[in-house]
């Protein structure tokens, strides 16, 4: 498997959502966060990605334009049922070998442009990743998170999600710093955090 990212310990990414690198329950810059009376950025700040245009997100107490920007994505772990999408996840009723792409897609959906893996965690229901990549979220484009479970011949597709388009692209970014979980094909949910790389 060619892996085009570094991955890494998320323990940096951990400290920073808890520090609140833009996330609305923290303050981003230190003040700001609920409770406080001032706006975390002074004039013109923001609490909350909410207070932002349509096509802006709350980062660091200021609003800023969310697309056309590098974002770090945390791929953190997933919780499998003890059923696969087609039944049993492998011969004689095992548990998966799961592992997870994700990155960016062009604005049909149609192939990866910038894409990382996970490794596989062998025979896991409740497999644990821990690693990011970045990828810069173009204006127009498609984020896609895909999970696989590898076989001795191939790979079988477990389910996925994709966010196209500027305004679900928004929507994903307005996370900021918060775990998302995604339920990708019933049989599988996956744990991801994404962040702005300033």
């Amino acid at each position: 498997m060619n892996l085009r990212h570094t991955f890494t310990d998320l323990s940096l990414v951990a400290m920073a959502a808890l520090v609140g690198l833009g996330c609305p329950y923290y303050g981003g810059n230190g003040g700001g966060g609920y409770g406080d009376d001032d706006d975390a950025g002074g004039d013109g700040g923001c609490v909350d990605s909410f207070e932002c245009d349509d096509l802006e997100f709350c980062n660091v107490g200021e609003c800023d334009s969310a697309l056309d920007r590098r974002y770090r994505v945390s791929v953190l772990d997933g919780e499998a049922l003890t059923t696969g999408p087609d039944g049993s996840w492998d011969v004689g009723g095992g548990a998966p070998d799961l592992y997870v792409q994700f990155g960016m897609r062009d604005s049909s959906n149609d192939e990866w442009v910038d894409e990382c893996f996970t490794e596989t965690v062998q025979d896991s229901f409740d497999p644990s990743w821990n690693v990011y990549c970045e990828f810069v979220f173009e204006s127009g484009g498609t984020f896609a998170i895909w999970a696989w479970d590898e076989d001795l011949t191939a790979s079988d597709f477990a389910g996925g999600g994709y966010w196209q388009g500027n305004d679900a692209l928004v929507a994903v970014i307005r996370g900021n710093g918060l775990t998302s979980s995604t339920d990708i094909g019933g049989s599988l949910s996956v744990r991801w955090v994404i962040e702005p790389t300033f």
